[in-house]
């Protein structure tokens, strides 16, 4: 079970916590911005379960919000409530932002009131102290009185119980929970109106195609928030598609409201049940369609420069709204290649500043295709000239309540996280997770989640995927609307442990058991037949966190090559991946030249029989049989 608190939004400046399974509690932020430059502050705190209950030992994580690099060291310091003397717990890991403590609490029934914590960068030492107000969760006695509560207390003396749940409580809900100071009903309804306008507004980033320094980012960022124009499927804007003419089309006709249309009434020889019909049928009753092309228009017709300005300028006649500029049009190149009927659109068009011409030499271009971006730059002018309050932001958000990292499997480095909680502003086409450990996220990876059902996704990883790093990793979670927004809903961090020496054996193991089956001699005739004898020193130091065994096995599984005890560690790690007694031996034998060399194989005991398999010699020596030799009567002198 985990507890998630949004403290920051209730004024509370400290946190009780009771050494308890899988609690987790969001910190409270500093209240005044230059208390934070002054102080430092951080993100949040959680408390996470390590090894059994009868230990009581716990993580305490908090993530630092002003830091650019990681901090040279960490305290936490605490008392137990009831007791004057405070402890201080140096982080046990410190890395970029997130700082980890480690510490074993003697009583879980005790309650551990947080006095301070502190960090130093570049020996600027940053320090959160709290005050009296406190939240504080109970401690996990089954006799525990209000074992499945939570205290907040505020600072004019009184308190509040808010429920602890299965779920995350959403900062929303702890607001509910927390009396309220009155205030004037209209500045705070202004003051609310203000918050949801900003809140409502985000940049054109959200797709995957567009970036701020591009030159049509305003533009999408206004269309998309004004609702004018979506996304594409993939997840971007798509600037550089062409735009069709029903596309186009489609874009008026939702700026116009998607007033409703009689479609019985019109001849336009296209299917009622297109998407794009009632746009169409609209446009051609206002007069906005060219009528030499309006019984003829198809959904594949692409729609050019001056036929999109032609549209517009009739748009804005349509709407009554004054276009009596014009301009000049023979200063601009290509002027003789607009068409008679489109001159005038054209000449208001550049004297609007709604088109200026392409380079130095001002081409207009009238009938070249007419991209996505060029398309929202048009509507965008069009809109702030003649119209600049007619549409406000639609809400563009997308939100997860809770990141868990549910499941790792120390052996194999699966592992599963589940997004829940989801709540957007449209309907929610995907889910995806970015997961990365790196600072750099230089083994970034990113997963599709699946649906669960009750709203909640998952995805499955390998740490493999991930250069086989453990330690803390980051789950950002990717929201995709059906308007092809993607929007990111919410980041947690979670711990993946394991061995990486297991793992990377085990990978390698199973490959070999799919390509020959789980038979001890076709693994042996493997190691035969796919590694080659190299010269290597002796002994070879293993890679740290591996044995001597686990590195020789991996050269020889990785590389395809190596001396005797590399094809020795490769065979025992098969040989006991299918269950059999086996020994890795490292020893010698008797030399060609005389006396004794330093060699390796593996001695496995069968019904109380020992047996000797070398494949290193059985690839020197292939007419000699070094397979589950009996060990009193060997091909060659083994001396352990």
């Amino acid at each position: 079970m985990k507890q998630l608190y949004g403290a920051a939004a209730l004024g509370v400046a400290a946190v009780l916590f009771a050494g308890i399974s899988g609690t987790e509690v969001m910190a409270q932020e500093l209240e005044n911005a230059a208390d934070k430059a002054a102080q430092g502050a951080f993100e949040y705190l959680y408390l996470e379960e390590r090894g059994s209950s009868d230990t009581n030992e716990m993580k305490i994580v908090i993530q630092l919000s002003y830091s650019e690099e990681a901090p040279a060291s960490a305290q936490l310091q605490f008392h137990y409530e009831g007791d004057s003397e405070s402890e201080i717990v140096d982080a046990s890991q410190i890395a970029e932002r997130t700082v980890t403590f480690t510490q074993g609490f003697d009583d879980a029934t005790k309650t551990a009131v947080l006095d301070t914590i502190s960090w130093t960068e570049n020996d600027t030492v940053y320090t959160v102290d709290f005050a009296e107000n406190q939240i504080e969760i109970a401690g996990n006695d089954e006799q525990t009185e209000n074992a499945n509560t939570a205290l907040l207390y505020l600072a004019d003396g009184t308190q509040k119980e808010v429920p602890v749940s299965e779920e995350p409580i959403r900062i929303e809900e702890m607001q509910e929970a927390v009396a309220q100071p009155e205030v004037d009903e209209a500045i705070a309804k202004e003051d609310a109106q203000e918050e949801t306008d900003r809140d409502s507004y985000t940049g054109g980033e959200l797709f995957t195609d567009v970036k701020k320094e591009n030159w049509f980012y305003p533009a999408v960022s206004y269309v998309m928030n004004k609702g004018l124009m979506t996304g594409m499927v993939n997840g971007g804007f798509g600037p550089n598609e062409e735009l069709s003419k029903v596309q186009f089309t489609v874009v008026l006709y939702r700026m116009d409201g998607s007033p409703e249309v009689r479609l019985s009434a019109n001849t336009l020889s296209i299917p009622e049940n297109a998407y794009y019909a009632p746009a169409v049928y609209w446009a051609n009753q206002e007069g906005l369609l060219d009528r030499s092309q309006s019984n003829s228009i198809k959904p594949e017709d692409q729609i050019t420069r001056e036929e999109m300005i032609s549209m517009l300028f009739r748009y804005a006649q349509y709407k009554g709204f004054d276009t009596q500029e014009r301009a000049d049009l023979s200063q601009f190149a290509g002027a003789e290649k607009v068409s008679p009927s489109a001159k005038e659109a054209i000449s208001w068009a550049v004297a609007t500043g709604m088109i200026s011409g392409e380079g130095k030499d001002r081409l207009l271009n009238p009938q070249g295709s007419a991209s996505r971006a060029v398309c929202a730059a048009m509507i965008t002018h069009l809109c702030e000239t003649y119209m600049p309050n007619a549409f406000a932001n639609i809400p563009i958000y997308a939100k997860a309540n809770n990141i868990a990292f549910t499941s790792v499997n120390q052996e194999t480095g699966d592992f599963t996280v589940t997004v829940s909680g989801i709540t957007a502003s449209d309907d929610v086409k995907k889910v995806e997770v970015a997961l990365w450990r790196d600072s750099n996220q230089g083994d970034i990876c990113w997963y599709p989640a699946v649906a669960q059902g009750n709203g909640v996704y998952a995805i499955k990883g390998n740490v493999v995927n991930h250069k086989l790093h453990f330690g803390v990793y980051q789950a950002q979670a990717y929201v995709t609307l059906v308007n092809g927004l993607r929007i990111p809903a919410g980041i947690q961090s979670g711990t993946i442990e394991g061995s990486e020496a297991k793992i990377r054996i085990s990978n390698h193991v199973n490959d070999v058991y799919d390509q020959v089956g789980h038979d001890l001699y076709a693994c042996y005739k493997w190691v035969v037949d796919n590694v080659s004898y190299k010269k290597l020193p002796i002994s070879v130091e293993p890679k740290e966190g591996y044995t001597a065994d686990q590195w020789y096995a991996v050269l020889a599984f990785e590389n395809h090559q190596g001396n005797c005890f590399c094809y020795v560690g490769a065979f025992y790690q098969l040989a006991k991946g299918l269950g059999y007694d086996a020994k890795y031996v490292e020893g010698k034998v008797a030399m060609a030249s005389g006396g004794y060399g330093p060699h390796g194989w593996v001695e496995i005991t069968k019904d109380g029989a020992t047996y000797i398999c070398d494949p290193d010699m059985q690839d020197e020596a292939p007419r000699y049989n070094f397979y589950m030799q009996p060990a009193n009567s060997p091909v060659i002198k083994y001396v352990r």
